[in-house]
């Protein structure tokens, strides 16, 4: 990461980030490579282990003792590459909860709703003809942060059991979600 956030001009005093704007990060063609492209790759690699390995990037960007750095770092992961991760998950989402591929994700008692807008999934559970539901936001800091869980309609549940049972789907959303895209980039 270090070495990552030097080529990226991360955190370093009299430089500005590197503006990635112009860039595809999620994309890296080999044959188009020149020598000044290699703070693109660098910014590619970044985007792979994002979606690879979340929790260790995650873990690095917490315990980074320098302010500085970790501002630059959570700046240009919200600017440039969460937007990008954001986006896929919410397409994969809903290219699954399309025509084709909604038995999948969806039956009677369950059913989904993308918002790509204010990037959320809200999950709506029929229990005895009375509808539950949860709403899942994907912080702007996306990976950085831990998606966001809230309860929208509880019914018939104890409050303490209710919120044991939100901590654990933001605990298993949090290590699932970045699986499906791994396994996409691995294609």
């Amino acid at each position: 990461m270090p070495g990552i956030c030097t080529l990226l001009q991360l955190g370093q005093p009299g430089k500005k980030p590197l503006k990635l704007d112009l860039w595809e990060v999620d994309n890296f063609f080999v044959s188009l490579y020149e020598h000044d492209s290699i703070r693109v790759l660098a910014a590619h690699v970044y985007c792979r282990a994002l979606t690879a390995i979340p929790s260790l990037i995650r873990t690095w960007w917490t315990d980074c003792k320098d302010r500085q750095l970790s501002i630059a770092f959570a700046a240009s992961t919200s600017a440039y590459f969460s937007p990008v991760l954001v986006a896929s998950e919410l397409a994969n989402l809903r290219e699954h909860s399309g025509a084709g591929g909604r038995e999948k994700l969806e039956d009677e008692s369950l059913s989904l709703k993308v918002s790509q807008a204010i990037s959320e999934v809200n999950l709506i559970y029929l229990v005895d003809e009375q509808q539950m539901e949860i709403a899942i936001k994907l912080p702007p800091e996306y990976p950085l942060k831990p998606v966001e869980v809230r309860d929208i309609r509880r019914v018939g549940v104890a409050e303490d059991k209710w919120r044991g049972w939100l901590f654990a789907v933001q605990q298993i959303i949090s290590t699932q979600v970045f699986r499906h895209v791994a396994a996409r980039f691995r294609r």
